[in-house]
Order: C-alpha cells, then structure tokens, then sequence
C-alpha cells in the first residue's frame, strides 16, 4: 500500500453503529440507504440511519441506525462526486 492510499475498514457494532474507513464521498442517503465511494464502492442498507460523523479529510463515516445489509459492487466510483460533494459546492 502506497502512503497515499488509506485502508479500508470496516467496523459494527451491534448492527447500530457502522463506521467505515478510507470513504471518498458518499453518492446518496437517505433513512433506508446510504451509497458509499471507497476504492472498493459500498452501499448499506437498513432503516432510521442518520450520519453521525462524516470527514472526507481523514475518509472516515460513521453511520447510525438499523443496519440489515452491506454491499460491495465492483463499478468504479462516478466523477461528478457526491451528495455531500455536491450539496456544498
């Protein structure tokens, strides 16, 4: 891994708490889904989620409510950058 490359973590606690490592940007959320970009994309789902903690700076989300599913895909992240990206511009 080169210096600049951060490494992707996973952590769950009691399907209420999910924090995640090395996050770019996240595409979408909502209550139900949330859309994450890592290198490897990551989308979770659930229900009553809200964002506790986001810092693209240091690529770390923490995310909050009912997790029932987490999902990799293998598409490479979109260029146009994220709901947060573009929420901010």
């Amino acid at each position: 891994m080169d210096e600049n490359t951060r490494e992707h973590k996973v952590t769950i606690e009691n399907r209420e708490r999910l924090t995640v490592g090395a996050v770019e940007d996240v595409e979408s959320f909502d209550e139900e889904k949330v859309v994450i970009l890592t290198d490897m994309g990551m989308t979770v789902s659930g229900s009553d989620f809200r964002i506790n903690r986001l810092n693209v700076d240091d690529g770390q989300l923490v995310i909050e409510g009912s997790i029932d599913d987490i999902q990799y895909s293998d598409t490479a992240p979109q260029e146009s950058g994220g709901f947060f990206s573009r929420l901010f511009k």
